[in-house]
């Protein structure tokens, strides 16, 4: 089992010196990954029933939310061995070349260790303050645009064809550092994600599942990988779930890791049971909102010493 971390959501004045000390401190710690979200704005009304039905909260106000590719390129050089994920991208936000050489520029700078996790979204409002493509046709534009970056990624003479975009008739370089690309991980829940996982992804990477519903997703997407033709011994599973320590017993099968640190670590065992590769940890548990970083970095050791290390 891996564990990573995620840098912070949706928080006000979070600032450049707490951001770089939670990069390293993840990274000193012995975290397999760091992970930055993606948003460009906030509108001042979105209906959150797609996303956050079974989660609550709202965004806080004077919220911030750093450009992800932007961030991890900084990242990179004020780190040296942590892997650093984008989770996920929101792929029809940006045009596909402009998105694949950023991505490539985070591979390169840092020695190879991007991680592109990648997503259709969900916020319609965002979708239209950003006039992107039509917010219904979010997953086929994500499909094309995912296969353009692989294009531009592996192929001296880049060219593809698509509904919604295609490339030919220029060069791309620099490729990425990693071969054939950077490990392309696809976020979302539904059979939507999952079947894209199969037909163009290296992993899969939901958010706020039980480990019962883990176990049966996956047995699902490997079915899905066997019918597209592909291993499913290949296919990485993550899983980015909320944690909070407390000293209160909690109930079993939850969408979350929290109680004391053997129950905890009981969650982790059944996430592993059900063939989850990789655990993402969020901030605490049922907020959506600012976290002190001296709370979530001493959370982050104390998940290191009492959970993660009795594996």
């Amino acid at each position: 089992m891996r564990f990573g971390v995620v840098l912070g959501l949706y928080e006000p004045q979070l600032g450049l010196p707490a951001m770089i000390r939670r990069a390293q401190t993840a990274e000193q710690l012995g975290y397999d990954s760091l992970w930055a979200g993606d948003h460009i704005v906030i509108p001042n009304v979105v209906d959150q029933t797609p996303h956050y039905r079974d989660v609550g909260g709202t965004y806080p106000e004077g919220s911030e939310y750093l450009e992800p590719i932007t961030l991890l390129s900084f990242l990179a050089g004020q780190t040296r061995s942590i892997k650093l994920g984008v989770g996920v991208l929101v792929v029809p936000y940006r045009n596909p070349i402009l998105a694949a050489k950023m991505l490539a520029t985070v591979d390169v700078v840092s020695g190879g260790r991007l991680l592109a996790g990648v997503g259709a979204g969900w916020m319609r409002e965002e979708f239209e303050v950003l006039r992107t493509p039509p917010y219904s046709e979010r997953g086929r534009v994500t499909d094309d645009y995912i296969a353009v970056y692989k294009a531009l990624w592996t192929q001296d003479d880049p060219s593809f064809e698509g509904k919604h975009y295609s490339v030919s008739d220029f060069a791309f370089w620099p490729k990425p550092l990693q071969k054939p690309h950077p490990p392309i991980w696809v976020g979302g829940n539904g059979i939507a994600a999952m079947r894209r996982t199969a037909a163009l992804g290296d992993g899969w990477m939901p958010v706020y599942l039980s480990p019962a519903d883990m176990a049966t997703k996956i047995k699902e997407l490997r079915a899905l990988y066997e019918k597209a033709g592909r291993d499913p011994a290949t296919v990485t599973t993550a899983i980015g779930t909320r944690f909070r320590f407390t000293e209160s017993a909690a109930g079993s099968d939850r969408h979350m890791i929290t109680g004391t640190p053997r129950q905890m670590l009981d969650d982790v065992r059944r996430y592993q049971e059900a063939g989850v590769d990789e655990i993402h940890l969020l901030h605490r548990a049922g907020t959506i909102g600012e976290v002190p970083t001296e709370e979530l970095v001493t959370n982050w050791r104390r998940f290191a010493d009492e959970v993660r290390s009795r594996l």
